[in-house]
């Protein structure tokens, strides 16, 4: 039991590591995109915003395999979960496809709602419930 805890703990710090880069690195595109960094932007893209999405989603979906909160069970996992796929399909549907042609009004509007997006699941993160409670039967 003790071991699970442990190894829940290490996947919760590496998870909340990789959901820190992720915004991170949606900000650090969206600044080098506005100062007209093409070279660097991309390679942000390529190498730092996608892996670390992948990743993120990756360790998020490990971490439901040892807590005590299901997928199903829990409407803000859900939530969260819709979130990362809304983002992740901005990412290679509507970012990929701007960032080739060089639009530079829908790369900022794609990655400003990114940010707000990870904003909306960072926040439902820590509104979350503080534990699945047992209600009491009261007859």
């Amino acid at each position: 039991m003790k071991q699970v805890r442990k190894i829940r703990q290490i996947l919760l710090k590496i998870h909340m590591a990789f959901n820190a880069a992720w915004l991170l690195s949606c900000l650090l595109f969206l600044a080098l995109n506005w100062m007209s960094a093409r070279t660097w932007a991309r390679g942000v893209f390529d190498y730092a915003l996608l892996p670390v999405t992948m990743l993120s989603v990756t360790t998020g979906i490990l971490l439901l395999s040892v807590t005590r909160w299901k997928l199903a069970k829990q409407r803000w996992l859900v939530m969260k979960y819709l979130i990362a796929i809304a983002v992740m399909a901005l990412t290679n549907v509507v970012l990929r496809p701007a960032l080739k042609a060089g639009n530079d009004a829908t790369i900022t509007v794609t990655v400003v709602m990114m940010l707000m997006l990870l904003a909306a699941a960072a926040a439902i993160s820590f509104r979350r419930p503080q534990g699945v409670k047992q209600r009491s039967k009261q007859q």
